[in-house]
């Protein structure tokens, strides 16, 4: 889903927060900031055929800035939550690969929780996750545990492909 505008107002307003001194930002500048942002972000127009829609509920995939704002987004609304309590955290813009030597039960809670929109403050993030001690695909590599890593405790990787790729590029 795309991402909610709100949430992605507020989580920049805050990243220029954070970073303001760093680069002699004053308040005015911030609120300038995001009212272009807001501006940009709910003017967005899409034409099908002859007809002209435009965009209402979250923010259009195609504007340059999306994936700039959607690290900012997963920065404030889960690296921050995520990185310090796992073994190993990496995140590749929606892609998470966590590491944890916490129990099943105790991720799968948090990645429930994540999921509530009432305890996660984030909005309508969904999670999807794959519980495995052996295997696990992120983005087109499987990382598994092999004989390679039995032997000398390194990983292995090959090529991962999704079930359901339609291979549109």
């Amino acid at each position: 889903p795309s991402l909610d505008i709100s949430h992605m107002l507020r989580y920049a307003r805050r990243a220029l927060t954070d970073f303001k001194d760093d680069c002699s930002w004053t308040d005015n500048d911030i609120n300038f900031y995001i009212a272009a942002l807001e501006l940009v972000l709910t003017n967005s127009y899409a034409r099908f055929a002859d007809d002209v829609y435009k965009q209402v509920v979250g923010s259009a995939m195609g504007l340059h800035l999306i994936p700039h704002l959607a690290n900012i987004y997963m920065y404030y609304a889960i690296d921050i939550k995520f990185k310090d309590n796992h073994l190993l955290y990496l995140r590749l813009i929606d892609d998470v690969l966590l590491l944890s030597d916490k129990s099943t039960d105790v991720v799968t809670s948090l990645i429930a929780d994540m999921n509530d929109p009432h305890k996660s403050g984030h909005g309508e993030l969904k999670f999807t996750s794959e519980l495995d001690s052996l295997l696990l695909p992120f983005l087109d590599l499987k990382i598994y545990l092999g004989a390679r890593f039995r032997r000398t405790g390194h990983v292995d990787t090959c090529v991962y492909q999704k079930p359901l790729n339609v291979y549109q590029y």
